[in-house]
Parts: structure tokens; C-alpha cells; sequence
């Protein structure tokens, strides 16, 4: 898995694909989420932590073209208030 380095440290960045069902138009409600995944302090006996770092709406555009290059985790379907939310992020 790939790795980038900031100043505390290596992490790695992941991408999920988040799916709900059609709006009442026919709109699509999905969005791609952009994670951070790293040790705490950069010391694995510190813990881990997870983050949002973006959200961006799919739309009729698709992916972000600069997170394609990104390791993926499996998509998953959403109620569409889970959506909402993951947009207000």
C-alpha cells in the first residue's frame, strides 16, 4: 500500500466509494471519501486513528482524477441520510 509523509510521520491514504439510493429525480446521491490511516505520534504503541480528510459529491463527474492513483476499500451502500452527513464533512 502506498505511503505518503507528512510531519509526523507516515500514513497512508485510502478511498471509499459511498453509494445511496437515487434522489426522487433520478439524481445520483454518491460521493468518494478520502481517509487518512496512520500511528499516533508515528509510534505504533501509541494507537491509530482514522480521519476524514475530504469528500468530494460524484455527481455525473465520477472520481477525482488525482485519487484514482490511491488505494481503494470496498464501496458501500448508504442510507440516504448517511450520505447527507458524509457531505457535511
Amino acid at each position: 500500500m502506498p505511503t505518503t509523509t507528512n510531519t509526523t510521520g507516515a500514513h497512508v491514504l485510502l478511498v471509499q466509494h459511498i453509494r445511496a439510493t437515487n434522489d426522487h429525480y433520478g439524481n445520483p446521491r454518491r460521493c468518494f471519501v478520502l481517509y487518512e490511516v496512520g500511528h499516533v505520534n508515528d509510534n505504533p504503541d501509541h494507537g491509530s486513528y482514522t480521519r476524514v480528510v475530504s469528500v468530494e459529491d460524484e455527481g455525473y463527474s465520477g472520481e477525482p482524477q488525482d485519487w484514482k492513483r490511491l488505494p481503494h476499500l470496498p464501496s458501500v451502500d448508504v442510507a440516504p441520510a448517511e450520505y447527507r452527513r458524509f457531505l457535511a464533512m
